[in-house]
């Protein structure tokens, strides 16, 4: 499945033979006051500019992006 594929993560290349599949999770939480949170989170998600850690805020006057 992975054999012929591209990979791109901080932790290098990925035995394909072994495998097969990227663990992740996302969610989307709405808040009492109507506040939105939405979260990602990944093992080894194939991404072109891997990141360690990435948070993004975003309010309605501001926001704020920290990539660790």
């Amino acid at each position: 499945m992975l054999k012929d594929k591209p990979e791109g993560n901080m932790f290098g290349p990925w035995n394909a033979e072994t495998f097969e599949t990227e663990d992740s999770a996302f969610g989307f939480i709405k808040m009492e006051n109507g506040a939105t949170i939405y979260l990602e989170a990944a093992w080894t998600l194939n991404m072109i500019n891997p990141k360690e850690a990435q948070v993004t805020l975003c309010g309605t006057d501001a926001g704020l992006k920290c990539l660790v």
